[in-house]
């Protein structure tokens, strides 16, 4: 029987990871700051942004991250490590979120993708974006001692800035999945930055580090 314990929390985290760290603040903030109309309108980032994240993470992410973060990938990570524990859940966070295949302007602008492109936005619905989203989650959540809230942000904040309204906004004529690879990229540094542990150190009942099953392997 294994305790978890998260690192020691996210400003250690930082110290620790540097580079992994400043990808993840880079990724969300960017989208909004760099390259963007801000200056023409400033007022938007209230209004469109902050009003949105805030709503959402409240309503949606803090249950949502209850669940698949602090209930099944907390317990998961304990046997089959972070890395691995994110992977498998990847696809099921993915596929609960099948309804938007059926919803105009759920997965695409305009009509739901029909023919070959179900195939296609099913890729990256539980594939390129869930696996990122859960391995960057995973890191959020235990580098933070294991804090909802801050992981439910995060979460908004993604929601958020994928939303046809701040892309709209802000990106107008930018493919929106230009934003789930940006966090792929993110989640393999953080992967290779931590080598797979993820901010993660489990510890047994006689309170000694215990290692962290690897990449290579997924262990019983």
């Amino acid at each position: 029987m294994q305790a978890a314990r998260p690192t020691r929390g996210l400003k250690q985290a930082i110290a620790s990871h540097p580079i992994a760290a400043f990808l993840l603040i880079l990724y969300p903030v960017s989208w909004i700051l760099s390259l963007t109309p801000i200056t023409r309108h400033p007022l938007q980032i209230v209004t469109v942004y902050f009003l949105n994240l805030i709503v959402i993470a409240i309503l949606i992410s803090v249950q949502e991250e209850g669940a698949w973060m602090a209930f099944v990938t907390a317990r998961l990570q304990r046997r089959w490590g972070p890395a691995w524990a994110s992977i498998a859940v990847a696809p099921l966070f993915g596929f609960i979120h099948f309804p938007l295949f059926f919803l105009a302007n759920g997965l695409t602008d305009g009509a739901p993708p029909r023919g070959v492109h179900v195939l296609e936005y099913a890729f990256y619905l539980l594939i390129l974006f869930s696996v990122p989203m859960r391995i960057v989650i995973t890191w959020v959540f235990n580098s933070s001692g294991g804090g909802v809230p801050v992981v439910a942000l995060f979460h908004a904040s993604v929601d958020t800035t994928a939303s046809a309204a701040v892309l709209t906004a802000f990106y107008p004529g930018i493919d929106g999945r230009l934003l789930y690879v940006g966090l792929a990229v993110v989640a393999l540094a953080l992967v290779i930055v931590t080598r797979g542990r993820l901010g993660y150190r489990p510890i047994s009942e006689e309170g000694q580090d215990v290692p962290v099953p690897r990449m290579a392997r997924v262990s019983s």
